[in-house]
């Protein structure tokens, strides 16, 4: 399997994974260091295994949505129904 870079494997994840009902866009603005680092290190670990893009993507949505449903950030949920 061939490697995406990572711009294509940060795009992938968030454009396409994580629903910005989970994350919103105002959050990603507003952390978007602890953004990049999260996905830096995912890229790393992407590069040396076999885990495909959506499973990475699939696990932060996951992790979004419990850390603000638990938290209660759920500004950032717009709909606490979502399917993964």
């Amino acid at each position: 399997m061939e490697k995406v870079t990572f711009e294509e494997f940060r795009d992938e994840i968030w454009d396409t994974f994580v629903s910005d009902k989970v994350v919103s866009c105002q959050y990603m603005a507003e952390n978007e260091e602890f953004i990049n680092s999260l996905t830096y290190d995912a890229y790393r670990l992407y590069t040396r295994s076999n885990v495909e893009i959506k499973i990475f993507g699939k696990t932060f949505e996951i992790l979004f949505f419990n850390l603000f449903k638990f938290k209660g950030a759920n500004y950032n949920i717009e709909d606490d129904n979502i399917e993964f």
